[in-house]
């Protein structure tokens, strides 16, 4: 009896059966990855800079695009300043990818003033489809505006300067458009005819190619 008693004492003990557990139905449950939180870093592909997932932007502004924007928001802006500048109002490209940027995409991204910009260049593009529609002729004006009936003259509505619709040039005052025209055509008769005798009388300094006409003394001559 002492003997067992001892081979009892000295049995190791099985440990406890595990418990089990069971999601419903039998269904095994899937632990979807952690997601990166706003403070995980990523790096912009433009700046080279690390910055926070709120720096770029989200999937809500770019709806159309289906990958991730790993340029952050100060870049993309700047890349829309240059798209609007240099392309059609309709051709404005993703900064990774050829695809066409909607208008909507363009607010959400875009600053301000760009997309003032922007909204001003489809404006005039839908309304370019009127064949009355005009620009104003002033350097300083962007504007726009219809210009129905036979009146010649165009006065912007934005800032009041005046040209010929017929002549295409500034409003000639006091004249009529034959008159303007035929004034114009004298003219230009009048320049070729000094440009024909300034090229038989004279010859151009080989340096600068002014041209020099000789009235007398030797042949040396100095450009001044």
């Amino acid at each position: 009896m002492e003997r067992k008693r001892q081979m009892d004492d000295n049995t190791p003990l099985e440990p406890p059966p595990k418990r089990r557990t069971s999601t419903p139905l039998g269904h095994n449950r899937i632990v979807a990855p952690a997601l990166p939180s706003a403070a995980t870093p990523r790096m912009c592909e433009v700046c080279g800079e690390d910055k926070s997932i709120n720096s770029f932007p989200n999937a809500t502004q770019v709806s159309s695009h289906d990958h991730q924007h790993d340029v952050c928001h100060e870049c993309f802006a700047m890349h829309l300043d240059v798209e609007v500048d240099s392309k059609m109002w309709d051709q404005v490209s993703c900064p990774q990818c050829p695809s066409l940027l909607q208008q909507h995409e363009i607010q959400n991204l875009a600053t301000p003033e760009c997309f003032a910009k922007y909204a001003r260049f489809a404006r005039r593009a839908a309304l370019s489809s009127n064949p009355d529609y005009r620009y104003c002729f002033s350097t300083s004006c962007e504007s726009g505006q219809v210009h129905e009936g036979q009146e010649p003259v165009f006065s912007c509505q934005e800032c009041g300067h005046r040209h010929c619709t017929v002549c295409e040039v500034d409003w000639h005052e006091d004249e009529t458009c034959e008159q303007y025209q035929s004034r114009n055509q004298v003219q230009k008769e009048h320049e070729a005819e000094s440009e024909a005798t300034l090229q038989a009388t004279s010859k151009p300094c080989p340096n600068c190619q002014a041209r020099i006409e000789k009235s007398d003394g030797c042949d040396h001559m100095l450009c001044f």
